[in-house]
């Protein structure tokens, strides 16, 4: 009689569903042959500008061009935040319970998740306590913790109030309050694609995957979600913006945004004679912020471009720039605008070094000042990241 394994693939984001089933497909390696598996899709904390639900539809669409899938479930944020008021106040069991209910089910025997320090993490794996859990890091399997400057701004008293600087200190003593009351659960393995890229690495045993892992997946994805008609025009110059939720996670304004994007980038474009600028969103990117975008290029570009419509802004960048990457010479590939992590897998997976902003200058310009010390520094990470891949 075969045996059969539970799934449950929790997924905050396009990349890191990928890196969820590249993972996935790893350790079912680890199986007998002739194992049945039944998947479970579990996404939350899209945080996605209102366009949460749409979000999560394309996620599921996109889960099943590469696995099948027995559920797919959609945690709204309300019941996120509920559970996580009532973490403090009630039993471990009520908690529990509460998570089963809505999910229809109580035990599964394996969870992938990205990270161990984030709540919503951290109540699905106290709530699947006997499940194996699986390590996929964060966006392009990337082990990140949680003192990384993306996540936790450089609070201190003298780039802030004293009351901020008072909040924050209550979050992180409120944050490990709730770890030790969630019974501190952690991973028991992990698989990367860059599990150093920061300089530490888990503290758990851990596999490093091929790239082949994940081009895989962008190709299946990209057949079916990936074409782009303005590409064609082969004669045009041609430049990628990936963007990132700034303006929507609180770290600046949404006008000061815009300008940081316009300045750093204006004259690298117009020495470069760029035709065509093609901006790739982040998923959780406001419209009225890309359509201010899009206004403020015209006149330094022929032609701005907002991949969108359908699933396509929710999509990894990565399955539209695949094609390009195949059927153009190396001296030919258009130059990329990054400014996050989004730069380690093109260098990894395609040799590429984009070019990551905004620099320090236009940084102690327009972020809020908490957030300056911490931008300034994430920046740095990246750029030694980036020399450190393929080195």
């Amino acid at each position: 009689m075969s045996q059969s394994i539970r799934r449950i693939i929790t997924c905050q984001g396009s990349i890191q569903l990928v890196s969820a089933l590249a993972s996935v497909q790893a350790q079912e390696k680890m199986h007998p042959a002739g194992t049945e598996f039944e998947n479970v899709l579990l996404v939350y904390d899209l945080f996605a500008s209102g366009q949460d639900r749409m979000f999560a539809g394309a996620l599921e669409r996109m889960a099943l061009e590469l696995v099948s899938l027995e559920k797919s479930i959609y945690l709204e944020n309300r019941f996120i935040e509920k559970i996580k008021k009532k973490v403090l106040l009630s039993s471990l069991d009520e908690i529990r319970n509460e998570v089963y209910q809505t999910l229809g089910f109580s035990e599964a025997d394996e969870i992938y998740l990205s990270k161990d320090w984030q709540l919503s993490n951290l109540i699905m794996m106290s709530s699947f306590k006997d499940a194996k859990k699986i390590c996929y890091g964060d966006g392009f399997g990337i082990h990140v913790d949680s003192n990384n400057p993306l996540f936790t701004p450089r609070v201190t008293l003298f780039n802030s109030s004293p009351k901020t600087f008072l909040l924050e200190n209550l979050k992180k003593v409120y944050h490990k309050i709730l770890k030790f009351k969630l019974s501190n659960p952690s991973f028991d393995c992990g698989y990367y694609a860059l599990p150093k890229a920061f300089g530490d690495q888990p503290d758990f045993p851990f596999n490093v995957l091929e790239n082949k892992s994940y081009l895989n997946h962008f190709e299946k994805i990209g057949s079916k979600f990936g074409q782009l008609s303005f590409l064609s025009d082969s004669k045009s110059k041609i430049a990628f913006l990936l963007t990132s939720n700034f303006s929507e996670s609180g770290r600046l304004g949404l006008e000061e945004e815009v300008k940081a994007y316009v300045e750093w980038m204006k004259d690298m474009l117009i020495s470069n004679s760029i035709d065509i600028l093609v901006i790739k969103p982040h998923p959780r990117d406001s419209e009225e912020k890309l359509q201010v975008l899009l206004e403020s290029f015209e006149g330094v570009v022929n032609e701005v471009h907002v991949i969108s419509g359908n699933d396509s802004s929710f999509m990894p960048f990565e399955i539209f720039y695949y094609p390009v990457y195949l059927n153009s010479a190396k001296e030919e590939r258009p130059p990329i605008f990054t400014v996050s992590s989004s730069c380690l897998s093109l260098k990894q997976l395609f040799g590429v070094k984009p070019i990551v902003g905004f620099g320090e200058q236009i940084s102690k310009k327009v972020f809020f000042e908490q957030f300056v010390d911490g931008r300034i520094e994430h920046e740095e990470l990246l750029n030694i990241a980036l020399k450190n891949i393929g080195d």
